[in-house]
């Protein structure tokens, strides 16, 4: 009986914990519902921010965005969604956790092959 108590003690303090970061998912989720009007409709300074808190690199060629390295938790969450999807849709376990983990790295800053060193710039949104 003891254990009982203690554990249902440390479930309910888990749940505490787990609040503040639930409440960070929602308003991630409540911002993204319309994530082109919040960045079309931004001033440069909420623009930058926006780029700051989403990408940890963007790499652009000639004319073009050829690839981007986006921060985390948002890199795990983009990871994740078309596995969780193919999981719903009727794919194993394993299907879709190999298609999160492909999908992972297509958001780590890996750049398109066609393009050379001298056609890249790599713009850190840091500084």
């Amino acid at each position: 009986m003891r254990q009982q108590t203690h554990l249902s003690n440390q479930l309910s303090a888990l749940d505490g914990d787990l609040k503040p970061g639930v409440d960070l998912i929602d308003a991630y989720l409540v911002l993204l519902e319309n994530a082109y009007g919040l960045y079309k409709f931004a001033g440069d300074e909420v623009r930058r921010e926006l780029n700051q808190a989403i990408f940890q690199h963007i790499y652009v060629g000639v004319g073009e965005m050829i690839g981007s390295a986006i921060n985390r938790p948002l890199r795990e969450l983009a990871a994740a969604q078309p596995g969780w999807l193919a999981i719903r849709a009727g794919s194993t376990f394993e299907e879709g956790r190999e298609l999160a983990y492909t999908e992972g790295h297509k958001h780590r800053g890996t750049k398109k092959e066609t393009a050379s060193e001298n056609d890249l710039l790599d713009l850190r949104l840091d500084s």
